[in-house]
């Protein structure tokens, strides 16, 4: 249910009153009422009745709200809806408790819709929806509106990339250790997802498309609650490489008492991860020569993840909390590369590269976060954090040379050790001021600082010793400190329009030091400060038309990990290597978004990318870099309808018709690629005979370009149902692609790069899930957050 103002604007304000009794109409003292978003139930307030029973709540933005009543002695009773317009005072009557020796179990509507849009961001209610249980927050993610995951682990929202949180807090990995973690948080754990388009001037503007929040449970309800869950899955990869098992099983679990709130939970994943790919390609070394190219990634990880946290009210003003998030893994990752390379069409020799990974991962974050109502001085809050990433793989690599006839003429044992170790600090402080009657002004200062010590060595065993190769051995170390300070005004300008504009400076300077087996150091300097406004306007057109509109400036800084000027060897020829060169690259993107009857949207959406970072292969189609590759230009109209077709059959449509333009001319040659990409998601959910549920999901996208590669249309169906198998378990059976048809095909013709390959990283998967509450269910509390929000996704390699 949607506010009647945006969340982050200043409005005008109401009031909710009441009085709590018994059934005999006695007045309860001191009965808890808390006041919760009906959108999410998060919490906004909490009072205590007074010896009358009434309670009242001062100064409430518009909107629709839930009242929860509850007292020692008597059975908790939630009210809803409770709604408040402007500068009107709404009296929610009496309302009666029943004396029962424990508090009975809370019973929130769910949200009638698994999308809601708001001004500047969608929310994915995703504990509505089956097929999620047993899945990963990645699963979750890939079938979320607008967001793609690529076979490199990039995740994008609206094609473009994302900075990537969890309860408000970046992780520090790089793409495909952030995949990882993805592949090893249970979905089980997560309540909704956040897709904000419009970050506004108080978060980092890091993240061309915005910002992905997945917020996870938290209870708010007093006393002791869990859930355990349990998942068993089979991946059908094909017929050469068979099938493939996983499993996890971990609890979540909540704690609270009048001024101290413990949550956490543990989770031991054994995941699974494979990836497929199939190229032609021409070829210059130096003369012409066309390779087919194999590759299968093959993937076992086993994984403990810890989350561990506590808020602690000092005073009704004051409160202070603590996480502690921890991962530690081991994986095997087995990796097979074929390639067969032939001469105008005759064959003339074949390699077969086999390598094994062996990796242990210890990734963690301590967060201490304060608030403080400081009355007419503003809500002050500061939060510090500090967050280790210890990485430390070792890859055995075997290649065998064949000629034409097939036989074996040469073997390379080689080896590649590297070690990565990164330690991030961030501090921030905010204060958010009211300034007037209907305004406010929010700022924000935030610190950040990072250092990273890499190396590599790799070479050839002899005699089981390992010989340096000075062209792949290599150090680098890197530090970078961002200041960055951001200012928000918020004001009222009528009783149906609302207005937001703010402006970020960050300050960037970095250091990267790449120190050669042989050679000179090379020594990599930035020092440069940019500024970010936005602004999101809303307003209520009519009484069934939302309208608002939104101007941002983001920022990509490449990755740590692509700054690297290591070469990464795959087999003669498939190397990568990093770029000390490359720059960032900035977004401008404004969006219109109409919502009607707080149900059905429509938004379009315009964004120019300009040094838009790109993948290619240099000059003789062997070895890929990250360059900068031009401007891209995107254009969305996003449609999402939900219905309700029958009181067991309601469907979730969205459609993204988009269109996508490059323009490059970073090789000194223009040119000029465009075409359409449209995306049809429709999620639908059965219920029938009260303890059954059901749910398909299907998805189609047309061809489409990314830069100058073109990939042909795919489409995917899941399906699900469920049974409650008693009051507070259920089990769950899950088919994820049901056709086995999520690939891409995709071909280029660029100047001299003539290539088509394939490409899949979904396999059909069956999948069974049980999960079980124990105590009181749960509902929203407040999200601990980070300001550790944008130095993790650039972490890691």
């Amino acid at each position: 249910m949607l506010c009647f103002f945006p969340a982050s604007a200043q409005q005008l304000t109401g009031s909710i009153k009441g009085r709590i009794t018994d059934i005999e109409n006695n007045a309860i003292g001191s009965a808890t009422v808390s006041l919760l978003k009906l959108a999410d139930s998060t919490l906004v307030k909490i009072s205590l009745t007074d010896d009358q029973g009434l309670f009242i709540f001062d100064k409430i933005r518009p909107g629709n709200y839930l009242l929860d009543v509850s007292h020692v002695g008597y059975k908790e009773r939630t009210l809803q809806t409770v709604s408040i317009t402007n500068e009107v005072n709404t009296d929610a009557g009496t309302i009666q408790l029943k004396k029962g020796n424990e508090l009975g179990p809370v019973n929130i509507t769910e949200n009638p819709v698994f999308v809601d849009v708001l001004p500047g961001k969608v929310v994915v209610n995703v504990d509505k929806s089956i097929l999620s249980a047993g899945g990963t927050a990645l699963d979750v993610l890939s079938t979320a509106p607008g967001v793609q995951v690529d076979g490199s682990g990039n995740i994008t929202l609206n094609g473009k990339d994302v900075q990537v949180m969890i309860d408000n807090k970046q992780v520090y990995l790089s793409p495909a250790d952030l995949t990882e973690l993805l592949r090893n948080t249970s979905a089980n754990n997560i309540s909704q997802l956040e897709l904000i388009s419009h970050p506004g001037a108080g978060q980092s503007a890091e993240g061309s498309g915005g910002i992905i929040n997945i917020i996870q449970h938290r209870s708010k309800t007093a006393g002791f609650s869990a859930t355990v869950t349990g998942t068993y899955g089979i991946a059908d990869i094909n017929q050469q490489y068979g099938t493939k098992e996983k499993w996890n099983t971990g609890f979540n679990f909540d704690y609270n008492t009048k001024s101290m709130s413990w949550y956490g939970g543990f989770t031991h994943a054994n995941n699974i991860f494979d990836r497929f790919s199939s190229m032609d390609r021409t070829v210059f070394d130096p003369g012409e020569q066309q390779v087919h190219t194999d590759y299968l990634d093959d993937l076992h990880d086993s994984a403990n993840i810890l989350r561990l946290g506590m808020d602690y009210t000092i005073s009704p003003k004051q409160l202070i909390g603590f996480l502690v998030n921890g991962t530690y893994s081991n994986y095997e990752y087995h990796k097979s590369t074929i390639s067969n390379i032939s001469n105008n069409g005759v064959p003339d020799s074949s390699i077969n590269t086999q390598s094994a990974v062996f990796r242990r991962l210890i990734n963690y974050t301590v967060d201490i976060d304060y608030k403080n109502d400081l009355g007419k001085l503003g809500a002050l809050s500061a939060d510090a954090d500090y967050t280790v990433f210890d990485r430390k793989p070792t890859e055995n690599i075997v290649s065998n040379y064949y000629n034409s006839t097939n036989a074996l003429f040469k073997t390379l044992l080689l080896q590649d050790i590297f070690p990565t170790l990164y330690h991030i600090y961030t501090f921030t402080l905010a204060d958010d001021i009211k300034t007037g009657k209907n305004s406010s002004l929010q700022a924000q200062a935030k610190f950040s600082y990072v250092t990273t010590d890499n190396s590599a060595t790799f070479g050839n065993l002899v005699n089981n010793q390992l010989i340096p190769d000075p062209v792949f051995t290599n150090g680098f170390n890197f530090h970078e400190q961002i200041n960055a300070l951001g200012l928000t005004y918020n004001t009222v300008l009528s009783k149906a329009t609302a207005l937001e504009v703010g402006l970020r400076a960050e300050q960037t300077i970095n250091t990267g030091t790449a120190t050669p087996l042989s050679g000179a150091q090379q020594v990599y300097k930035n020092n440069y400060t940019d500024f970010f406004p936005s602004l999101l306007l809303t307003t209520n057109v009519n009484v069934d038309d939302q309208l608002s509109f939104s101007y941002g400036r983001r920022i990509k800084r490449p990755a740590y990990v692509d700054l690297n000027p290591f070469i990464s060897y795959q087999d003669q020829f498939n190397y990568y290597e990093g770029n000390p060169a490359l720059r960032p690259q900035y977004t401008n993107t404004i969006e219109l978004t109409n919502i009607y009857r707080q149900k059905f949207s429509i938004t379009l959406q315009a964004s120019i990318i300009g040094d838009f970072v790109f993948s290619t292969y240099l000059p003789g189609n062997i070895v890929k870099m990250n360059y900068n590759f031009g401007n891209n230009y995107n254009y969305n109209a996003i449609f999402n309808a939900p219905f309700d077709l029958t009181k067991w059959w309601n469907a979730n449509v969205n459609l993204d018709v988009g269109y996508v333009q490059y323009n490059n001319t970073f090789t000194g040659n223009t040119l000029n690629l465009d075409g359409q990409d449209i995306t049809l998601r429709l999620r639908q959910q059965f219920t029938f005979f009260k303890q059954f549920k059901a749910e398909l999901y299907g998805e189609y996208e047309t061809p489409h370009y990314f830069g100058y590669y073109h990939s042909d249309a795919n489409y995917r169906m899941d399906a699900a149902i469920s049974k409650s198998i008693s009051t507070n378990g259920s089990l769950q059976f899950q088919v994820v692609d049901i056709f086995n048809s999520y690939y891409t095909n995709y071909t280029s013709n660029y100047q001299n790069l003539n290539l088509n390959g394939r490409l899949q990283i979904l396999f059909r998967t069956y999948q069974l899930n049980f999960t079980y509450t124990l105590g009181k269910k749960s509902k929203a509390q407040r999200q601990h957050k980070m300001g550790a929000a944008d130095e993790q996704s650039r972490s890691g390699g």
